[in-house]
């Protein structure tokens, strides 16, 4: 080490390193935020808080309820922004936990509020049938059953999985990957399955809800489809550590009539009710999209296309707050008049504050974020060898193999330096171009 290294390795031996981020060391996220129960209407918030018992998080409860209000509508509303821009009021949505954490009695709970929505399971079509049909809800079915019950249910269909990995899986997988990304969005679908003859769906709004176990992230992301994951809202609250046993029921009856003047209001999903953005609310997502693309650019891996669906989110959201409002009041009768902008407001609250860090939580886990990914690879290289310092091309080399190019060895050093692993130092001096060198945390050796 020549003089200049050696004064400026006391410069900085003189200053605190900061906490590394445990993310790149071990299996551990940041601790997850709390599910903002204020954005719910009052009655709908008290539903969840009398549910949220024996060890059942209130995130899971949250989720699974708007899982239900989306099941009312389906293609058969939509919030529109524009004349050229409408969002179906369509979920698709994650219950991310362990065993026993609460995700199972969630969505039972709000299984039970449709249990008068069901249409008949034979799927057949009745020239008795209701002129608004209820909605179609399935159970594990696969593509094309769900198709199938379309001519039950014009305004679409809604699937509950219990386990959300095999599904994720599967349906990346061939032909019929296509047909359920046009799902999310509503779209033409073509529905095939081995000995039955295809169902063409020209519009097929499909919501879905299940859950995901934290240990399987890993295999059903590598074996799943990107596309779908990003579609996806997630929830992975920590366990709840005690429980209320409180014998105050939930109101299910009130929620239930709730629920069925949300379903009167959804038509066709050919001819949908429409259910427009105030102008408020529009000017008010015209500033929030910049923001959007801004964090488009500095996220990676799986990240990008989910925060890419973040605008048309947003929408959904704010349309199914407006709706659950609406539903409270008992003196309305007719579509309410259109979507406020404090809806809006309490929507993009509840994605960039509350589903942006878990959605962030579950890729970081799965290591579908490229630069974590290979930050994780390097940090435990470096723990590894117990270096005190190390140059770029020890970490593009040794630690990662050369499975990434100068620039991309930049990107890692940069998040390990983000994350307080490394810090620059001088470059050494000597013959030719000076190479640039890092200091290895001493809490990581």
């Amino acid at each position: 080490m020549n003089i200049d290294e050696f004064a400026t390795s006391t410069a900085q031996a003189a200053t605190p390193w900061p906490a590394i981020d445990r993310t790149l060391i071990a299996e551990t996220r940041p601790p997850p935020v709390a599910f903002p129960l204020p954005v719910l209407p009052d009655r709908w918030r008290a539903w969840v808080e009398a549910s949220a018992h024996a060890f059942t998080p209130v995130d899971y409860l949250a989720q699974s309820l708007l899982s239900a209000v989306a099941a009312m509508c389906g293609g058969g509303i939509v919030a529109r922004v524009t004349p050229q821009w409408s969002e179906p009021l369509v979920l698709w949505q994650a219950l991310v936990g362990g065993p026993s954490s609460g995700k199972s009695p969630a969505l039972a709970a709000a299984r039970r509020l449709l249990e008068d929505f069901e249409p008949p399971a034979d799927d057949e079509d009745n020239d008795d049938a209701d002129p608004a049909p209820p909605p179609a809800i399935r159970f594990d079915d696969s593509l094309h059953a769900l198709a199938g019950a379309l001519r039950r249910s014009q305004r679409g269909v809604t699937l509950w999985r219990d386990e959300l990995g095999d599904w994720l899986a599967e349906a990346g997988q061939g032909r019929q990957r296509a047909a359920w990304l046009a799902g999310w969005s509503g779209g033409e679908a073509i529905a095939s399955q081995t000995g039955c003859w295809p169902i063409e769906v020209p519009l097929f709004p499909l919501s879905i809800v299940g859950a995901l176990r934290p240990e399987h992230l890993a295999d059903t992301f590598d074996a799943g489809d990107d596309g779908l994951a990003t579609r996806f809202l997630y929830a992975w609250p920590d366990a709840v550590a005690c429980a209320s046993l409180s014998d105050r029921p939930a109101d299910d009856a009130s929620v239930r009539a709730m629920l069925r003047r949300i379903s009167a209001l959804a038509a066709a999903a050919g001819s949908p009710s429409t259910l427009p953005l105030s102008a408020d609310a529009v000017a008010r997502l015209e500033l929030l999209l910049p923001e959007l693309r801004r964090q488009m650019r500095e996220a990676d891996g799986t990240e990008v296309g989910w925060i890419g669906k973040g605008a048309g989110t947003i929408v959904r959201l704010a349309g199914l707050l407006a709706l659950m409002r609406w539903a409270e009041r008992s003196d309305a009768d007719e579509l309410p008049d259109e979507v406020s902008a404090r809806q809006l407001d309490d929507a993009h609250a509840l994605w960039t504050g509350y589903f942006l860090p878990h959605a962030r939580s579950v890729f970081q886990r799965a290591g579908a974020v490229d630069r974590d990914r290979t930050a994780r690879r390097a940090a435990r290289w470096l723990r590894r060898a117990g270096l005190a310092q190390v140059s770029r091309e020890d970490i593009r080399c040794e630690a990662l193999c050369r499975s990434v190019d100068a620039e991309g060895a930049e990107q890692v050093i940069e998040r390990l330096e983000e994350g307080g692993v490394l810090r620059a130092i001088g470059p050494a001096k000597g013959l030719g171009r000076p190479k640039r060198r890092w200091e290895v945390n001493p809490a990581l050796r």
